[in-house]
């Protein structure tokens, strides 16, 4: 009989043990965000999340700007602009992170012996945007004689970017730039 009264005892303790781990394996699973079940529940969790986007657009630029001195300066070239469409916390693509490369951008004023070239010293900047629709940006870009000095004078021009984005894939589709005139100009 206290064999009997043993093994009972012994059942009923492995069953509370086994109920213990049953309940704190479920809690686990839930508390983690692992759904219960496999197959079509998380591949519909994880195609919902949506993970950055990268694309990227050559625009050419041409115009004319004028020196602080009244020079008409001729701009010519082209931007490549790189685009990061990043998730928010919920996986949905909200920001744009763009970077602006205007190295490829060059100025001259006069003709023949009296040319002068310039260029933008491989300026490039970078900007942090809600993603939507259609977005302008305007960038002060400074320009300054090709091969001078740091120390030379540089001016600066207005570069706007109207760009058009693919708001459900958060791709860059196109854009224009135009150049003017930027309202100062600095010597460094």
């Amino acid at each position: 009989m206290k064999t009997q009264r043993n093994i009972r005892i012994w059942r009923l303790s492995s069953n509370r043990i086994a109920l213990s781990l049953l309940v704190w394996i479920v809690g686990a699973l839930v508390c983690s965000g692992i759904p219960v079940r496999a197959g079509e529940s998380a591949q519909t969790a994880t195609s919902s999340q949506a993970t950055r986007v990268d694309s990227s657009i050559q625009i050419n630029v041409s115009g004319a700007v004028t020196t602080p001195s009244g020079n008409s300066v001729t701009v010519s070239g082209y931007v490549i602009i790189k685009c990061s469409a990043v998730p928010d916390t919920t996986g949905a693509l909200t920001s744009v992170l763009l970077t602006f490369d205007f190295s490829n951008v060059s100025a001259t004023v006069g003709a023949g012996a009296n040319q002068v070239t310039y260029d933008t010293k491989g300026f490039q900047c970078t900007k942090n945007r809600a993603l939507k629709a259609s977005d302008v940006i305007q960038i002060v870009v400074p320009y300054s004689q090709s091969g001078s000095s740091a120390t030379a004078q540089t001016n600066t021009l207005l570069a706007t970017a109207a760009l058009a984005f693919n708001v459900t894939t958060g791709v860059l589709a196109s854009g224009t730039i135009t150049v003017g005139n930027n309202t100062f100009s600095s010597t460094t």
